[in-house]
């Protein structure tokens, strides 16, 4: 079984491929916020703005009448944890679209059909 590194690297050498010009413009971006800090450093990046349960990838187009479509990813089997229910739920409050994807294939479709323009 794919980790969940291993799908989300996956996914983007797909985007990278597929959509070359948002790439490029930078326009889908991995928030780096799992893992444990040394030191003082996780206070630090705690005070320059990390949030608990941010989603993994943002792609900052707006779509569809979304501000944004964030992903978090998962392996199959995953769980959401409960801070990233609440953020989820509060970037959609916010006019964006959060989903989550367990596999390239849901996040191939999902991205399809956000930039598609039907």
């Amino acid at each position: 079984m794919e980790s969940e590194s291993q799908i989300q690297q996956k996914c983007i050498q797909w985007f990278q491929y597929t959509y070359p010009e948002l790439w490029r413009d930078g326009m889908l971006y991995h928030n780096a916020n799992e893992g444990i800090r040394p030191g003082g450093q996780g206070r630090r990046i705690k005070r320059e703005g990390l949030r608990k349960g941010v989603a993994d990838l943002c792609l900052s187009v707006p779509r569809k009448g979304y501000g944004a479509l964030y992903i978090e990813m998962k392996k199959p089997g995953g769980r959401i944890s409960p801070a990233q229910e609440e953020w989820g739920a509060n970037a959609i409050k916010h006019g964006n679209l959060w989903v989550v994807c367990y596999s390239f294939e849901e996040f191939e479709k999902v991205v399809t059909d956000y930039l598609s323009t039907d």
